[in-house]
């Protein structure tokens, strides 16, 4: 077998594009699980409970995305759009707690 058999071989068997799609699907998840960790938080605090569940995902979703660029998946775009979208939202987390 040579090179470029050998080469074929391995860009078929390259992994399915599982991780960057729950990465860049994780921010969706948590707001839909942040709206319903706020109305069922207890008086007035329905935003801070929201927002920390939202925010939260945004963690699960960047250590997606890092995994998917760990097994280098395909449809890298889907990749880095996680990154982006997460890293943007735990920024947001970290900013929020050193406020607090």
């Amino acid at each position: 077998m040579n090179h470029a058999e050998r080469e074929h071989q391995v860009s078929q068997r390259r992994v399915a594009p599982i991780w960057n799609s729950l990465g860049l699907a994780a921010p969706f998840v948590g707001f839909v699980c942040g709206v319903a960790a706020g109305l069922s938080a207890p008086h007035f605090q329905w935003f801070e409970w929201g927002f920390r569940v939202w925010l939260g995902f945004g963690v699960a979703g960047l250590l997606s995305g890092v995994i998917a660029l760990v097994r280098a998946e395909r449809l890298w775009g889907l990749t880095a759009a996680g990154l982006i979208l997460n890293a943007v939202l735990v920024c947001w987390l970290l900013a929020w707690f050193s406020e607090n």
